[in-house]
């Protein structure tokens, strides 16, 4: 006789030696040839010791104690006043690449190398002709 058994169900079969067709059929179920191991021990449940008395209070130990949490005082923060500068974006910085090309060789200035953003080409652009319109 052979023994097998399932753990999802923990299901226990007996088949005669002889029967290969149904040992493969089983096998295929998820049956395994052995015997099956024992359930697993369950947890003990934790025991939660009580709280210590603080200092002199007296408490009997039959008597339990719900821990109490301390109330502070409201928190009060004074913002100094500081000035925000707005900075508003130059009408540069929605054009494309090739109108910002177009509005550098307009006015003959050019771009360096390090400058490779749309952005920082747009603010470079900007620069330049405030200070060409200041100066």
């Amino acid at each position: 006789m052979t023994n097998l058994y399932r753990l999802k169900d923990r299901e226990v079969r007996e088949i005669a030696d002889d029967a290969v067709v149904v040992l493969r059929c089983l096998k295929r179920a998820g049956f395994v040839v052995g015997e099956l191991p024992p359930l697993p021990r369950a947890k003990r449940p934790v025991v939660e010791k009580p709280i210590a008395p603080t200092e002199g209070e007296e408490l009997d130990s039959a008597e339990e104690r719900k821990p109490v949490l301390a109330t502070h005082a409201p928190i009060t923060v004074t913002m100094p006043d500081v000035e925000i500068d707005v900075v508003v974006d130059s009408p540069l910085t929605e054009m494309s690449m090739k109108e910002l090309r177009a509005v550098a060789k307009e006015n003959e200035i050019t771009v360096p190398f390090e400058v490779r953003t749309k952005k920082a080409i747009a603010a470079y652009l900007a620069e330049k002709l405030e200070g060409a319109e200041n100066g």
